[in-house]
Protein backbone atom coordinates (compact mmCIF):
# COMPACT_ATOMS: atom_id res chain seq x y z
CA UNK A 1 0.00 0.00 0.00
CA UNK A 2 1.30 3.51 -0.92
CA UNK A 3 2.17 5.95 1.91
CA UNK A 4 0.82 9.63 2.40
CA UNK A 5 2.81 12.61 1.10
CA UNK A 6 5.48 13.49 3.07
CA UNK A 7 5.17 10.93 5.40
CA UNK A 8 9.12 9.68 3.85
CA UNK A 9 10.46 6.67 2.44
CA UNK A 10 12.84 3.82 3.24
CA UNK A 11 15.57 2.86 1.24
CA UNK A 12 18.03 0.24 0.76
CA UNK A 13 21.54 1.25 0.49
CA UNK A 14 23.77 0.01 -1.89
CA UNK A 15 27.12 -2.53 -1.07
CA UNK A 16 28.05 -4.84 2.67
CA UNK A 17 26.94 -2.62 5.29
CA UNK A 18 26.17 -3.34 8.56
CA UNK A 19 22.89 -1.17 8.51
CA UNK A 20 21.61 -0.99 4.78
CA UNK A 21 18.27 0.48 5.35
CA UNK A 22 17.81 4.61 5.73
CA UNK A 23 14.65 6.20 6.50
CA UNK A 24 14.70 9.70 4.87
CA UNK A 25 12.70 12.56 4.80
CA UNK A 26 12.27 15.70 2.65
CA UNK A 27 12.98 19.05 3.89
CA UNK A 28 13.55 22.25 1.93
CA UNK A 29 13.50 20.44 -1.47
CA UNK A 30 16.45 18.21 -0.13
CA UNK A 31 16.32 14.02 1.27
CA UNK A 32 17.46 14.07 4.88
CA UNK A 33 18.32 10.46 6.21
CA UNK A 34 16.58 10.40 10.10
CA UNK A 35 18.40 6.72 11.15
CA UNK A 36 20.32 4.02 9.44
CA UNK A 37 18.71 0.51 10.02
CA UNK A 38 19.67 -2.97 10.20
CA UNK A 39 15.97 -4.14 8.70
CA UNK A 40 13.00 -2.53 6.75
CA UNK A 41 10.83 -3.57 9.58
CA UNK A 42 12.82 -1.55 11.92
CA UNK A 43 12.82 1.51 9.62
CA UNK A 44 9.09 0.93 9.13
CA UNK A 45 8.55 1.05 13.05
CA UNK A 46 10.62 4.48 13.22
CA UNK A 47 8.99 5.59 10.40
CA UNK A 48 5.51 5.36 11.82
CA UNK A 49 6.88 6.71 15.24
CA UNK A 50 8.46 9.55 13.60
CA UNK A 51 5.73 10.50 12.01
CA UNK A 52 2.89 9.84 14.75
CA UNK A 53 5.33 12.30 17.09
CA UNK A 54 5.65 15.26 14.47
CA UNK A 55 1.39 15.03 13.73
CA UNK A 56 2.08 14.01 9.82
CA UNK A 57 -0.33 11.13 10.16
CA UNK A 58 -3.74 11.96 8.28
CA UNK A 59 -6.60 12.67 10.19
CA UNK A 60 -8.49 9.62 10.30
CA UNK A 61 -5.55 6.77 9.76
CA UNK A 62 -6.12 3.89 11.58
CA UNK A 63 -3.72 1.03 13.10
CA UNK A 64 -3.72 -1.37 10.70
CA UNK A 65 -3.15 -4.98 11.63
CA UNK A 66 0.37 -4.75 9.95
CA UNK A 67 1.25 -2.34 12.04
CA UNK A 68 -0.12 -3.91 15.09
CA UNK A 69 2.26 -7.25 14.15
CA UNK A 70 5.08 -4.94 13.78
CA UNK A 71 4.85 -3.02 16.60
CA UNK A 72 3.94 -6.42 18.91
CA UNK A 73 6.81 -8.57 17.55
CA UNK A 74 9.33 -6.49 18.97
CA UNK A 75 8.15 -6.17 21.97
CA UNK A 76 7.34 -9.58 22.79
CA UNK A 77 10.83 -10.56 21.92
CA UNK A 78 12.11 -8.17 24.14
CA UNK A 79 10.05 -9.12 26.96
CA UNK A 80 10.06 -12.59 27.12
CA UNK A 81 13.01 -13.92 24.51
CA UNK A 82 11.38 -16.40 22.17
CA UNK A 83 13.39 -19.16 20.43
CA UNK A 84 14.02 -18.53 16.56
CA UNK A 85 11.66 -21.13 15.71
CA UNK A 86 8.59 -19.64 17.82
CA UNK A 87 9.38 -16.29 16.01
CA UNK A 88 9.26 -18.24 12.92
CA UNK A 89 5.64 -20.13 13.63
CA UNK A 90 4.78 -16.13 14.54
CA UNK A 91 5.35 -14.68 11.00
CA UNK A 92 4.42 -17.78 9.56
CA UNK A 93 0.92 -17.19 11.26
CA UNK A 94 0.98 -13.30 10.40
CA UNK A 95 1.28 -14.57 6.85
CA UNK A 96 -1.87 -16.71 6.93
CA UNK A 97 -3.34 -13.46 7.82
CA UNK A 98 -3.19 -11.85 4.59
CA UNK A 99 -6.91 -10.57 3.72
CA UNK A 100 -6.11 -8.72 7.33
CA UNK A 101 -3.21 -7.26 6.59
CA UNK A 102 -4.71 -3.82 5.47
CA UNK A 103 -7.63 -3.59 7.44
CA UNK A 104 -8.04 -1.11 10.23
CA UNK A 105 -7.68 -2.62 13.67
CA UNK A 106 -11.59 -1.15 14.39
CA UNK A 107 -13.15 -2.92 11.66
CA UNK A 108 -11.58 -6.70 11.91
CA UNK A 109 -14.57 -8.54 13.25
CA UNK A 110 -14.87 -12.12 15.11
CA UNK A 111 -16.26 -13.49 11.61
CA UNK A 112 -13.07 -12.31 10.04
CA UNK A 113 -10.66 -14.31 12.61
CA UNK A 114 -12.84 -17.19 12.20
CA UNK A 115 -12.82 -17.51 8.77
CA UNK A 116 -8.72 -17.20 8.74
CA UNK A 117 -8.72 -20.53 11.51
CA UNK A 118 -11.72 -21.92 8.71
CA UNK A 119 -9.41 -21.37 5.61
CA UNK A 120 -6.44 -22.91 7.17
CA UNK A 121 -8.57 -25.75 8.28
CA UNK A 122 -9.85 -26.12 4.66
CA UNK A 123 -6.15 -26.13 3.15
CA UNK A 124 -5.41 -29.36 5.30
CA UNK A 125 -2.56 -27.56 7.73
CA UNK A 126 -2.63 -29.14 11.04
CA UNK A 127 -4.81 -28.37 14.37
CA UNK A 128 -1.44 -27.03 15.70
CA UNK A 129 -0.92 -24.47 12.66
CA UNK A 130 -4.54 -23.23 13.55
CA UNK A 131 -3.14 -23.27 17.16
CA UNK A 132 -0.45 -21.07 16.64
CA UNK A 133 -2.78 -18.28 14.49
CA UNK A 134 -5.12 -18.35 17.31
CA UNK A 135 -2.69 -17.98 19.99
CA UNK A 136 -0.48 -15.06 17.99
CA UNK A 137 -3.66 -13.25 17.18
CA UNK A 138 -4.70 -13.49 20.85
CA UNK A 139 -1.04 -11.96 21.89
CA UNK A 140 -1.39 -9.22 19.50
CA UNK A 141 -4.59 -7.93 20.27
CA UNK A 142 -4.06 -8.48 24.27
CA UNK A 143 -0.96 -6.10 23.06
CA UNK A 144 -3.10 -3.80 21.36
CA UNK A 145 -5.60 -3.58 24.04
CA UNK A 146 -2.59 -2.73 26.15
CA UNK A 147 -1.41 -0.33 23.68
CA UNK A 148 -4.64 1.18 22.88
Amino acid sequence: MRKPNGYGSIKKLSGNRRRPFVFVITQDGKQKAMGYFCSQVEAEIYAADFNKKNHKILHGHETTFSELFYRWLPFYIDKHQPSKSTINSYNNSYKHCLPLHEMPLKKIKYYHLQDIIDTVKRKGLSYSTCKKIRSTLSLMFKYALMME
